[in-house]
């Protein structure tokens, strides 16, 4: 039986989806990279950087640098997300699958701030020197998104998504949306590249650590706020496993997604962990906290030599 979201979706895709964007972008040089930082930090989704070159000198110049991406790799091994994902079967697939990460993750970007992408846009390119694609190349990136929401016209509609990375065990970047604000395909593309390039906590992804990379994409449900009398209440409402949180007071915010459920089985603990990661004392509480539970159905990776 194939495991599938809403309109006959496999979910699986959104993992190849970050994959592929992942290493889009690390065919790029450093400066194009860095502008696409910069215009991610104002939550816009960035036009790719196209890298210049006039001379053999500006070539060496690029170090690493390899060719910027036409939506397609030339690797025997790189195929195409419609090509490559089959179906889910009760939450796996051959090499995707649904796998609890336990990594505590941070860094939500919401999408504020986007009346700002233009400005960051220009000065990002001004600063890192870099063309943004001709309306040819844009036509044709355009014309393979199209061509993916034709196959999974889920991809076309609203959704909030976390992308974590891990090497081995290690978590090596988490970023995420926790509304819904724009098209699940582009949620998955903007955080795919936050979590590698944009993790406050990492410095960012080098093209050596591809291989032993391994991805898992959580597409969230909508936030439900919960009602509860204090916090031994909410505490006994909590579903381990189940329930991720978002806790909020005044203007400390921290979420954890169910995965962490793996490493903090007692709801005692996990709100306790939930309060730090808030910026709050563990001790902490106050009626006016304000705590909102989601669900997530999460797609992997095998892990590079695991099971």
């Amino acid at each position: 039986m194939t495991d599938t979201i809403a309109t006959g979706f496999d979910g699986a895709v959104l993992v190849r989806l970050a994959r592929e964007e992942i290493e889009s972008w690390l065919s790029l040089d450093e400066s194009a990279v860095a502008r696409g930082r910069a215009e991610r930090a104002y939550g816009g989704v960035p036009s790719r950087a196209v890298h210049r070159t006039t001379s053999a000198s500006d070539r060496s110049n690029a170090g690493s640098v390899n060719s910027v991406r036409d939506g397609t790799r030339s690797e025997p091994a790189s195929r195409s997300i419609a090509d490559s994902v089959d179906s889910v079967r009760d939450g796996t697939h051959d090499s995707v699958k649904v796998k609890a990460s336990g990594a505590l993750v941070d860094s939500v970007r919401d999408g504020t701030h986007r009346g700002q992408n233009d400005q960051a846009a220009e000065t990002a390119k001004n600063a890192c020197g870099v063309d943004v694609e001709t309306d040819a190349e844009t036509g044709d990136r355009e014309a393979k998104d199209v061509e993916l929401m034709r196959l999974y016209p889920r991809l076309a509609e609203p959704g909030a998504t976390f992308v974590s990375l891990h090497k081995g065990t290690e978590l090596r970047g988490c970023i995420g949306s926790l509304v819904a604000h724009q098209s699940l395909l582009g949620d998955v593309r903007r955080n795919a590249f936050m979590a590698a390039f944009s993790d406050p906590r990492f410095p960012p992804l080098q093209p050596d650590e591809l291989a032993d990379l391994h991805i898992e994409v959580s597409l969230l449900s909508p936030p439900e706020r919960m009602l509860f009398l204090d916090r031994l209440d909410l505490e006994e409402q909590l579903r381990p496993g189940v329930d991720g949180l978002i806790l909020e007071f005044a203007r400390h915010r921290g979420t954890f997604l169910p995965q962490v459920w793996d490493q903090l089985p007692s709801p005692r603990d996990f709100v306790d962990h939930l309060l730090v990661k808030a910026g709050l004392p563990p001790s902490f509480w106050a009626p006016e906290i304000a705590v909102s539970r989601y669900t997530v159905t999460a797609w992997s990776e095998e892990p590079v030599g695991g099971a």
